[in-house]
């Protein structure tokens, strides 16, 4: 007997995302499991980020640019989807690279109790500068961690 998926929620802040955007969103459709809700907290994009958010199926929350800070903002979308017991934060840069990679995040958490937080390993992206690779290889090596 196989457990149920778990249920959560995802959160992205975002500005004026550009054209990764549309691979941003066409990666979190291609996961194999699905956050339960999706919430983007977008600072007052002036391009189509929100509304191609909108267009996907997720919620967007408009926020002032200047009410924007990594923190707070993050601790906002927390007290929003305070129904839900797992959050995965990303970022508009952050591609999913397999279509795997959310189920790979939650169900760590959830198969393993002694596991408070997970983060994936985060990749240069295409046509990343070399120091700019440098600090991605070097951060997240290939081989998983537990701490």
């Amino acid at each position: 007997m196989s457990l149920p998926e778990p249920l959560f929620a995802l959160c992205v802040p975002t500005l004026n995302a550009g054209t990764a955007w549309h691979d941003w969103l066409t990666a979190l459709q291609s996961q194999t499991q699905q956050p339960a809700f999706t919430l983007v907290i977008d600072s007052s994009s002036t391009d189509d980020t929100p509304a191609l958010a909108r267009a996907a199926g997720l919620q967007v929350a408009n926020i002032a640019r200047q009410a924007f800070n990594h923190g707070g903002t993050r601790q906002s979308a927390v007290e929003q989807l305070a129904d839900y017991d797992t959050l995965v934060f990303l970022t508009q840069d952050a591609i999913l690279h397999t279509p795997d990679a959310l189920a790979k995040l939650v169900n760590a958490l959830h198969t393993q109790p002694d596991i408070g937080a997970v983060y994936g390993r985060q990749l240069p992206h295409h046509g990343a500068k070399p120091i700019e690779a440098h600090a991605r290889l070097f951060n997240y090596p290939q081989h998983s961690v537990l701490r």
